[in-house]
């Protein structure tokens, strides 16, 4: 069973890398922020609380929208990261974010 395991994961980080080429091809993903779906972070991560919400798509991301809103006005000094998993509801939220998320 490890060796399934291990070579599965083995392969995994090419199939990736090829699925990410071909999305950034199709114009689906931001090349500069194609190491953030690999996990691989852009930013250190903040001092004090922080509060992660993920939105798949532009309508999840105009919902979120109005939670972060909410949430940055009852807890100023929280910070929020948010993902996600479109090009557009990424566009969506870098113009409308409060300045506490990112």
């Amino acid at each position: 069973m490890y060796i399934i395991y291990r070579t599965l994961t083995q392969f995994s980080g090419v199939i990736l890398s090829l699925v990410l080429s071909k999305r950034i091809k199709d114009n689906k993903e931001i090349p500069e922020r194609v190491v953030e779906k690999k996990g691989i972070g852009q930013r250190l991560r903040p001092t004090g609380k922080l509060l992660w919400i993920h939105a798949a798509s532009v309508g999840e991301s105009q919902s979120a929208l109005i939670l972060i809103k909410h949430i940055s006005k009852i807890m100023p000094n929280i910070k929020i990261l948010v993902t996600t998993g479109t090009v557009t509801s990424c566009e969506l939220m870098e113009q409308r974010l409060p300045s506490n998320a990112f």
